[in-house]
């Protein structure tokens, strides 16, 4: 027997209702998120619902999104030594340490960038302001004759040098080395 019944559109497709429904859970779940629900509860939350697994997965990604970067970092660290411990295999034991240690160093060195990108920028800072300070007493110097050039111009002017001379060779040395 056939159904020869015109189908009713009236009815939402299982798309749009996947659909809408997502989009419910997105806001769900970035509105808990933004109230300062714990992880683990709005986790729930997604694991609970009735979306298939890659739509759970997004919406897990955009909670995981909410977590603070260090809270992240610590979890995911947290994860890798728990799977180092249970490895039985010393190979993969000892490449999941290296992952750690390689880790480890890369964010040493991504600190070492970052303070060194504040010194720089401080000296910048430094710099610019100084000679914003010679340029007005120049200009002084201009108009009241008798003024002369500032005292620390020299000594400034001579650190800016010595700096970027310093950076300069480090670079050299560096793009020589294959480092960047």
């Amino acid at each position: 027997m056939t159904n020869d019944m015109p189908r009713d559109t009236s009815e939402p497709r299982r798309r749009d209702i996947t659909a809408s429904t997502v989009e419910t859970m997105r806001l769900k779940v970035e509105q808990r998120m933004r109230l300062g629900e714990r992880f683990t509860d709005v986790e729930d939350v997604i694991e609970a619902c009735a979306l298939p697994a890659e739509e759970k997965s997004a919406l897990w990604l955009l909670a995981w999104s909410y977590v603070h970067p260090r809270a992240q970092r610590r979890e995911a660290n947290a994860h890798l030594e728990a799977k180092i411990a249970t490895d039985t295999d010393a190979f993969v034991r000892d490449r999941h340490k290296a992952a750690v240690e390689h880790l480890k160093q890369t964010k040493e060195h991504r600190h070492a960038l970052s303070v060194e990108r504040d010194r720089t920028s401080a000296l910048l800072d430094y710099a610019l302001a100084f000679l914003e300070e010679a340029r007005a007493g120049l200009a002084v110097a201009r108009i009241q004759p008798g003024h002369d050039i500032p005292e620390r111009l020299h000594d400034v002017l001579g650190r800016l040098r010595s700096y970027a001379h310093e950076r300069h060779a480090e670079r050299t040395i560096a793009a020589e080395l294959g480092i960047l």
